[in-house]
């Protein structure tokens, strides 16, 4: 899996968690959007690094973040429940 794959993947479940955990609604919506920025900037970090060492080129990037994106969405919102029974 990507690392934008797996950014949005520990986004996803950090959310889910903070819904259920914290119940003051301005302290919730920070945490979540200052978790979305610590994921997106670790997949573009990464994607942009292999981008500069001449690793991949740019449009194996941009195919290798669709196909995490794909993941992590398939992952949490259809195979979550049945893994954690």
């Amino acid at each position: 899996m990507s690392s934008m794959g797996l950014a949005l993947l520990y986004w996803l479940d950090l959310n889910e968690y903070l819904q259920k955990t914290v119940k003051d609604g301005c302290l919730q919506s920070y945490a979540r959007g200052l978790s979305l920025l610590v994921a997106i900037t670790f997949g573009v970090t990464v994607g942009y690094s292999r981008l500069f060492l001449g690793v991949h080129s740019m449009d194996q990037i941009l195919y290798g973040w669709s196909v995490g994106v794909w993941l992590a969405v398939t992952f949490h919102f259809l195979l979550r429940e049945p893994l954690e029974k």
